[in-house]
C-alpha cells in the first residue's frame, strides 16, 4: 500500500512539472519589433474583425505616396508628349503654310499694262528691228480686205519663222485659224515657251492666236516657227504639212 501511494506522489510531482516547463494553459507572449510593426502597416490586406470573411484592399501611406508619385510622372510624361506632338503639327502646318505662301505667281506683278500698239504683216525688216516683222523663209503674202491692213502673211515651210521685237510688257497674235494651219512653237527671248495649234474647223480671220503673260518692262523679241506639225483633224496632213500665217501683233506699253 505504502509503495502504491509513493509512486502515485511521485506521478502527481511529475505532471506538475511538465506542465511547468512546457507553460500549457498560458498564452504565448508576442513580441513585435518596429520593423515588424512597420511591416504591418503597410500590409495591402485587411480583414476586417466584424466580418472575418470580408477583404479590404488598401494601401500603406508610403505605398500611396509612390503611386501618386508615378501617376503624377506618367501625366507629366503623358504632357509632354502631347505638347511635342503640338509643337510638330505646328510646325508642319507653318513649313506648309510659309511654302504655299512663298510660291510665285507669274500673273502676279506690279507691272501695268499700258497703251497698245498694232503692227502690220507689211511693217518688215530685214532683220531684228523695234516694232517691225523679221520673216526668215520663203513667205506669201495676201491681199485680202478682211484681213488688218488688208494683209497677210502665209507659209508651208516647216522651221519658216517670224521674229517681233518691241518695247512692253505684254502681245497678242492674230490671225487666222484655218482647216490647213497646224502647230507652230513659240519662244520669248530665246526661250521656249509652248506649242500653239492654229488649226480652226472653217476658216476665222483676225483672231486672238495667242496673248502672253505679263512679261517684266523693257524690250523682248518673241519668235514664232512652224513646226511642220498637225493635229489629226487638220485637213494637211495626209500631205504631211501645215500652214503658218500671220496678219498682224498688237503690243502693250507699260503703264
Amino acid at each position: 500500500m505504502k509503495n502504491k501511494v509513493s509512486v502515485l506522489i511521485s506521478a502527481v510531482i511529475l505532471t506538475s512539472t511538465i506542465f511547468t516547463l512546457t507553460g500549457c494553459g498560458n498564452e504565448p507572449k508576442v513580441v513585435v519589433t518596429e520593423e515588424e510593426t512597420s511591416k504591418k502597416s503597410s500590409s495591402s490586406t485587411i480583414v476586417s474583425e466584424d466580418n472575418p470573411e470580408s477583404v479590404v484592399v488598401g494601401q500603406s501611406e508610403n505605398a500611396a505616396s509612390e503611386n501618386s508619385g508615378s501617376s503624377s510622372r506618367t501625366s507629366n510624361a503623358a504632357s509632354k508628349e502631347n505638347s511635342t506632338a503640338s509643337k510638330e503639327n505646328s510646325t508642319a502646318s507653318g513649313s506648309v503654310s510659309s511654302s504655299v505662301n512663298s510660291t510665285p505667281n507669274s500673273n502676279a506683278t506690279d507691272v501695268k499694262v499700258g497703251e497698245a500698239t498694232s503692227i502690220d504683216d507689211m511693217d518688215i525688216a530685214d532683220k531684228r528691228t523695234l516694232n517691225k516683222f523679221y520673216f526668215a523663209g520663203a513667205w506669201s503674202s495676201t491681199s485680202d480686205t478682211s484681213y488688218y491692213g488688208g494683209s497677210n502673211h502665209w507659209i508651208w515651210q516647216p522651221n519658216a519663222f517670224y521674229e517681233v521685237m518691241f518695247d512692253g510688257v505684254q502681245f497678242e497674235i492674230i490671225s487666222d485659224f484655218y482647216t490647213h494651219c497646224g502647230i507652230f512653237a513659240l519662244y520669248i527671248d530665246d526661250k521656249y515657251i509652248c506649242d500653239v495649234d492654229q488649226y480652226g474647223p472653217g476658216w476665222e480671220k483676225q483672231r486672238v492666236i495667242y496673248k502672253s503673260d505679263i512679261l517684266s518692262p523693257g524690250v523682248h523679241t518673241f519668235k514664232v516657227v512652224n513646226t511642220g506639225k498637225q493635229n489629226e483633224k487638220c485637213l494637211a496632213r495626209e500631205a504631211g504639212r501645215s500652214c503658218l500665217a500671220v496678219d498682224r501683233v498688237i503690243v502693250y506699253a507699260a503703264g
